[in-house]
């Protein structure tokens, strides 16, 4: 998956809008995942791998509260939802674009994680569309999303363009469709792959889709991480690991859902396999390297607190309004962003600090001060973005 509003993520090349969200605003998504759809016989069923670099991969749930359906997402430590299915069977997941300019959205930008906004309120494909009428999609220059229910329906929402499932299957990779119809003109095996299986062999089965998933899985530098197969009639999700197919995981969501709120790491349902492992083991090697080569051992560690409180961002628009908290640890900051997972930050400097994530993301960060000396803005520089919030507490 994917993703959306986020900021914080993995590949900077598709780091804005993105976090999905923007993958959600922190986070953005991969460049290389790959999902479908099809439905027959009844059958409603969702194919996803999600591909990159950070091996520290979660499923959690969202209990339902006045108004809101309960989820079930899939992403990273920053819980920044890369996709996810919900309690009435709705389903979606966000993907990396070439960048490009959105010209026609209309409407407010929607203050926080719209995806998870959009997850927690509708039920349907045609729900979906009809509260996005009254949000602006100028965000979405470098990711589409894809969406899915259980009656049949799907669609890929693009920043200026709508794409609805024609036929039985729909599939989706990082390409706009609306610009290359049925893949036309835009060389993806994988999205050509998936698509000539679908076509060959309707069955709408999970060992069908097991098949199409491990036929277009990414080894390398962006390899796939985690795969998952979501029965959204029946509300189970067929679960794998690090593009093993052998070893599932099946989850019935309104069980999961029934415990309350609650985290899984996704590595630790599954068997230990020398492959995962090995780039687990890599990619923390590199980072513990990287973290260590920028930290300034001198930082005045009782300075913490003077940071502590409460940031809304101001600019770029596109992230205004979004809230980040920052607390102290012994050696460390921690950011985040609205309800998501924290960030450590490490100080660099005497008066400045660095935010670096396990999938490659860096920011500089530094917090000018009043004439009172007191801590008043947070400034971000990195991946393209430069990020302004006031203190407000």
């Amino acid at each position: 998956m994917n993703m959306l509003p986020g900021l914080w993520r993995r590949n900077p090349v598709v780091l804005i809008s993105s976090t999905l969200t923007l993958l959600t605003l922190w986070d953005i998504t991969s460049e290389a995942c790959t999902a479908f759809y099809s439905k027959s016989n009844g059958e409603a069923l969702v194919g996803n791998n999600e591909d990159g670099n950070d091996p520290d991969t979660k499923i959690w749930f969202v209990t339902k509260g006045p108004g809101k359906y309960g989820r079930m997402y899939v992403g990273y430590e920053d819980l920044s939802p890369q996709g996810g299915v919900n309690e009435k069977g709705l389903w979606f997941d966000a993907f990396g674009l070439p960048a490009k300019e959105v010209k026609s959205s209309t409407g407010e930008i929607y203050p926080g994680d719209l995806q998870d906004k959009l997850m927690a309120e509708c039920a349907t494909v045609a729900e979906v569309l009809e509260k996005l009428e009254h949000y602006n999609r100028a965000p979405m220059t470098r990711y589409q999303w894809m969406f899915a229910d259980r009656r049949g329906a799907a669609v890929v929402i693009e920043g200026d363009a709508v794409v609805p499932m024609k036929g039985r299957y729909h599939v989706v990779t990082n390409f706009r469709q609306s610009e290359h119809p049925g893949g036309q003109g835009y060389d993806c095996g994988r999205y050509r792959i998936a698509t000539a299986m679908l076509a060959a062999r309707p069955e709408v089965s999970v060992d069908n889709f097991r098949r199409i998933l491990a036929a277009v899985h990414s080894e390398g530098e962006d390899v796939t991480l985690y795969s998952y197969i979501a029965d959204l009639k029946r509300g189970r999700v067929y679960l794998y690991h690090f593009h093993n197919f052998e070893n599932v995981v099946v989850l019935d969501v309104r069980k999961e859902l029934a415990k309350g709120r609650h985290i899984y790491g996704l590595p630790e349902l599954f068997p230990k396999t020398d492959a995962a492992e090995g780039f687990d083991y890599r990619a923390r090697a590199k980072w513990a390297e990287r973290k260590a080569a920028k930290s300034y051992a001198g930082f005045d560690a009782t300075t913490y607190p003077d940071y502590c409180g409460r940031y809304v961002i101001a600019s770029p628009g596109i992230l205004a309004r979004q809230t980040i908290t920052v607390t102290a640890g012994p050696k460390q900051l921690y950011f985040q962003l609205n309800a998501g997972g924290k960030w450590e930050v490490l100080p660099d400097s005497p008066n400045s600090f660095f935010l670096l994530s396990l999938g490659g993301l860096e920011f500089l960060c530094r917090f000018p001060r009043d004439t009172m000396g007191k801590v008043s803005m947070l400034l971000m520089d990195g991946s393209g973005l430069r990020i302004a919030a006031r203190r407000v507490d």
